[in-house]
């Protein structure tokens, strides 16, 4: 036995199975297995330690502790993973602490967030041991780092390039990195993955750097991702990275008399047709390429660069790309060995939720394409074929069936097959299964795979014309929509992929509204306002084919004024460049939305308001404009002469100014072809109506000060069926007999104070459908006489059509229902969905001078009177509610409080329990809160309404509180003051 060791006595299947088995083991376990002898230590070691992973990963297992004393030993040297490591895996370090100024943090990442302590000990770790335990792997030939931006990646990146025998680098970046990535350190490698680069300038000239440091490079990885910079670069041309690297370098980094010359090595090259440009000028730097992989949609590359290939000869014997196109096709007849294709139109490149579509060609080309690689393709490649794979392909073009198996069943060397296979919802498939697998199996022998992608096409599902519409129940599709309101882009984008009908009927419904603001906030997502601005003004934005409603608001002030100027949340080098943009882009992204029917407009006078009123004009299918004036500052020259053709003004806070009103006369003046279906002037003065306005107007909103309303407006609102006026608008008495006299019938009116002129008006005609009154605390006289004829004449006159009555503040004398109100008034309404009602609250000891209607009574006739109605709001009132004086302010509040919890508690007790022929369906609306009705248990109640039997079991109902009003109910008080129970 001298001089043999235990290899000797062993077979090689046994140590083999040693050695795969040695690869699962832990330290502990591998430990054992070396002290079985010298030579299988010597044998296994080299395995097992082939590969070393650095990462800090804080799990619950506690084994983060010994991170620490792991980098010890490489760094001392000590590990013997110094001694054979070949591949080292960086897959995640420390993230720094979290800061504001930190656009890249992110929380979901961040596995040390809420330990700071043993976050400030790792930290510390890593920057004493990380960069010398990189250091120690002086065996590494292949790494591949995953670096985030939140985390101290540059000091890994550069100890990494310090490795002698490196040959191969990959880097996957998370996140938008912050500063320089230093590519251009690295030298000598064979082969290059970059992953996730930020395409800026800076990027672009350390690529060079690194191809050009990098002669004998065999592998080339390029993917990007977009970042909003001034210094982003769209699509970078790799025909100038590979000349750049061969040709005298113009930056500084790259100056290095040292830099070996490039030479055309490359060999594998997959690269993002999105980021960088393939086009005939690349050719000559890739003579020796053998395999291509193109993501993204292969349209983005031009047609001649597969002509240049064919005319330099270059052969390629691997190619993946999506989708086939006939310069492809082309190509792949000009030559023979092809070994391996894909087609996949997927992108491995696409940014995370991203929603990608590619140009489709029509039906017949895709046929004929999938002709020409079956029966032209294939055979031209049959003896060096090995895989053919299909994924994410159309069914009815590539979809297998006997004519295209002829060509490749000439393919005998595949090895690995890929097929889409028709399976029909109804009828037979166009080849049978078995038929399909016996066919294959006799005719391709060295097939080791075979992979089949079943599919149907859209019309076998769903019908010619129909599709998933017409499967799902409308009730499911309304869930769809309005849930799909509640996601940003990034999550649409993930409903929009499921089909193309469900993008068609979600994608209008989520665009529909679109704000521009500038507003500046913490999160950090004001920094994508230019590129937001930017896609509005290209036309490239969803909002400009779908938006109907445009909020504009808070613009960057280019007014300085120096007591607000300190206030402004845009402050020095980012004011000036929100500046900029706006001056850019803001006009052009406003006149992008041609389909804008609503514009919402908070305009401030020290903002550009006048570029952004001149671009809103420009909108053709705007025909509401609603402009609230934030008036700390002057106005002038308000631009309304470019808008026409509106059906919705509505100005609030506009400035008095003779100029300003000028305006306004004459865009009143160019309604006169419109049918203006709704105008809201505040702020106003009587003269703006002039003879030339427009007798189209439904609706009228007055709430300004200095408004009259007088005879003389009348026949300017022939077509007036909506009036809403307030408390201060001066409204002459002769103004309500000129509506009556020119047949004006409104359907809505508002008024501030219900006098006989307008109950006269009212019992002209028939037809009301929505009234609200205001008391008034004068002619208690007069008003004694009108509320009685309001509820005995005009609610009669009315009945047929009145849906919602309403009152105002709650006052005693002599709004309070009585019987006689309800019976004659209020219960002939019967198409009442809303109903206003004041109810009379007395103290509990107070000296009655007013009908009480006990609740239980009000709530069971209301109930079987009204079926229609869907709200009752109650308005308790009691005397003391108009006694207190202006010294009084905190007293009458803390009465108030303590009433109203008394009235919540008078609703639900007992005594309120009613019977109706149904349960009531409307909600009560009292006491600030909402009370819903609910069936009590058929026994009795107490209530002031049960029936005389008393033996008998009856079906009561109450109203309780709604579980989300959270109401303190509180017992009635006695009056504490005997001044508060005086007759009038």
């Amino acid at each position: 036995m001298a001089g043999r060791s235990i290899l000797d006595v062993l077979s090689l299947e046994v140590v083999d199975l040693v050695l795969q088995e040695s690869k699962k083991c832990d330290q502990k376990g591998f430990h054992d297995l070396r002290l079985v002898c010298k030579a299988l230590n010597k044998l296994v070691e080299p395995q097992v330690f082939s590969t070393v992973t650095i990462q800090f990963e804080k799990d619950d297992s506690g084994k983060w502790k010994s991170i620490p004393e792991f980098l010890m030993s490489l760094a001392s040297g000590t590990s013997p993973y110094v001694h054979w490591a070949k591949e080292l895996l960086v897959v995640q370090l420390v993230p720094n602490p979290y800061r504001e100024t930190d656009v890249n943090y992110s929380a979901k990442y961040d596995q040390w967030l809420g330990a700071n302590s043993e976050r400030e000990m790792m930290l510390a770790c890593q920057k004493e041991w990380l960069a010398p335990a990189i250091e120690s792997l002086v065996q590494l030939e292949r790494v591949h780092f995953m670096a985030d931006s939140s985390e101290p990646y540059h000091d890994a990146l550069c100890a990494l390039t310090k490795l002698p025998q490196l040959q191969t680098l990959g880097i996957s970046f998370r996140g938008s990195p912050s500063g320089c990535v230093p590519l251009e350190r690295f030298s000598n490698l064979s082969d290059i993955l970059l992953y996730g680069l930020t395409m800026t300038r800076q990027t672009v000239e350390s690529l060079k750097c690194l191809l050009t440091r990098s002669p004998s490079i065999t592998g080339l990885t390029l993917d990007a991702r977009t970042q909003p910079s001034e210094t982003e670069v769209n699509a970078a041309d790799l025909a100038s990275l590979l000349k750049d690297a061969i040709e005298p370098p113009t930056s500084a980094i790259a100056r290095d008399n040292q830099a070996p010359t490039f030479s055309s090595t490359l060999k594998r090259l997959k690269i993002s047709a999105r980021w960088f440009k393939l086009s005939p000028s690349c050719a000559p730097f890739l003579h020796a390429l053998t395999s291509l992989l193109i993501s993204g949609d292969s349209a983005h590359v031009q047609a001649s660069f597969w002509k240049s290939l064919q005319d330099s000869g270059i052969h390629l014997q691997e190619l993946n790309v999506g989708p086939l196109l006939q310069p492809i096709i082309d190509y792949l007849l000009s030559y023979s060995g092809l070994r391996e294709f894909v087609l996949d139109p997927s992108d491995w490149d696409k940014e995370e939720g991203e929603n990608v579509t590619h140009p489709s060609q029509d039906h017949q080309d895709d046929e004929n394409i999938a002709h020409q690689f079956f029966h032209s393709v294939l055979p031209m490649h049959q003896s060096s074929i090995q895989t053919v794979a299909f994924r994410n392909t159309k069914p009815g073009s590539w979809a297998i069936a006997q004519p295209y198996l002829e060509g490749v069943f000439l393919c005998k060397n595949l090895k690995f097959l890929t097929l889409v296979y028709h399976f029909p919802m109804e009828g037979l498939p166009t080849i049978a299964l078995a038929d399909l697998l016996s066919k294959i199996s006799d005719n391709l022998p060295r097939l080791q795979t075979l992979r089949l992608y079943h599919t149907r096409k859209h019309e076998m599902i769903f019908g010619p014309d129909r599709s998933i519409l017409d499967v799902l129940p409308s009730d499911i599709m309304e869930l769809v929509v309005q849930e799909g309101k509640n996601h940003d882009s990034k999550d649409f984008c993930n409903l929009r992929l499921v089909c193309k009908a469900l993008n068609e009927l979600v994608e209008p419904e989520v665009f529909s509204a679109v704000t521009i603001q500038f507003l500046r906030d913490d999160s950090g997502r004001w920094e994508a306002i230019p590129e937001f601005l930017s896609s509005l003004a290209s036309g490239t934005s969803p909002y400009v084919r779908w938006a109907k409603k445009l909020r504009l608001s808070g613009l960057i002030p280019i007014i300085a004024i120096s007591h607000w100027s300190q206030y402004d949340p845009w402050q020095g080098e980012e004011h000036e460049t929100m500046l900029a943009c706006q001056k850019e882009f803001l006009a052009p992204a406003i006149e992008s939305l041609v389909h804008v029917e609503v514009v919402e407009y908070l305009a401030s006078s020290r903002e550009p308001y006048q570029d952004a009123l001149s671009a809103l004009a420009k909108l053709p299918r705007l025909r509401d404009l609603l402009i609230t004036f934030h008036t700390s500052f002057n106005f002038e020259n308000i631009p309304f002469a470019g808008f026409s053709n509106l059906n919705r003004i509505w100005l609030n806070g506009l400035p008095r100014t003779p100029h300003i009103l000028d305006g306004v006369k004459g865009l009143l003046v160019r309604l006169g072809s419109a049918q203006v279906e709704r105008l809201e002037l505040g702020s106003m003065v009587e003269d703006v109506m002039q003879p030339n306005f427009s007798p189209m107007l439904k609706h009228l909103t007055i709430s300004a000060s200095q408004f009259t309303l007088s005879p003389s407006c009348v026949p300017f609102l022939g077509s007036l069926t909506s009036l809403v006026v307030s408390d201060l608008t001066v409204v002459q008495p002769s103004f309500w007999r000129a509506l009556q006299n020119v047949g004006i019938r409104l359907q809505k009116l508002k008024g501030g104070r219900l006098r006989q002129p307008i109950i006269n008006y009212l019992l002209s005609y028939s037809g009301l459908q929505d009234i609200t009154l205001q008391w008034s605390d004068e002619e208690f006289e007069e008003i004694g006489i009108i509320v009685p004829e309001f509820f005995h004449a005009v609610l009669p006159r009315h009945q047929d059509t009145m849906q919602s009555i309403s009152f105002g503040p709650p006052m005693l004398v002599p709004w309070p229902i009585t019987q006689s109100y309800l019976d004659e008034g209020v219960y002939l309404c019967r198409k009442l969905k809303y109903l206003s009602l004041i109810y009379h609250f007395p103290y509990p000891n107070e000296k009655r001078t007013h009908t009480v209607i006990p609740l239980a009574k009000l709530f069971s006739e209301i109930s079987d009177n009204l079926p229609q109605l869907e709200t009752l709001q109650l308005e308790h009132t009691r005397k003391f509610m108009t006694m207190f004086g202006c010294g009084d302010g905190c007293r009458a509040s803390d009465s108030l409080r303590t009433v109203e919890r008394a009235f919540a508690n008078y609703v639900v007790r007992s005594k309120s329990q009613f019977t109706a022929k149904r349960q009531p369906q409307f909600v009560l609306e009292a006491a600030e809160s909402t009370f819903i009705s609910k069936s009590v248990s058929a026994e009795r109640s107490g209530s002031e309404s049960d029936l005389a039997s008393g033996s008998r079991s009856v079906e009561y109902y109450r109203f309780d509180l709604n579980p989300s009003d959270d109401l303190e109910l509180q017992a009635d008080e006695a009056g504490c003051d005997c001044r508060l129970y005086s007759d009038d």
